[in-house]
């Protein structure tokens, strides 16, 4: 999927991106707030990296536990992610 993205950041190179990072409720808040800042983060790190987009081409946000998918109080996979959207206008 990060390929997927790098490639339509090459393809259109006025295009900004929020990538978000999330998790499930597994931990406490304050680990899942680090958790998700560092999902995106990763996640952002890796496209800049292996296919030479510019940092300043993506926005880093980060959510902790909220926003699930699946609303459940176990373990959920669905809930640990990084969405990427369209950034407009948001700055990190």
């Amino acid at each position: 999927k990060l390929h997927q993205v790098a490639s339509i950041m090459k393809k259109y190179p006025d295009l900004r991106v929020l990538v978000t990072g999330y998790t499930d409720l597994t931990a406490a808040d304050c680990y899942n707030q680090v958790l998700s800042y560092n999902r995106a983060e990763t996640a952002i790190n890796y496209i800049v990296n292996k296919y030479g987009v510019s940092r300043d081409r993506l926005v880093l946000d980060w959510g902790g536990e909220n926003s699930p998918i699946v609303d459940t109080k176990n373990v959920s996979l669905w809930n640990r992610r990084v969405e990427f959207a369209v950034a407009e206008g948001q700055t990190d």
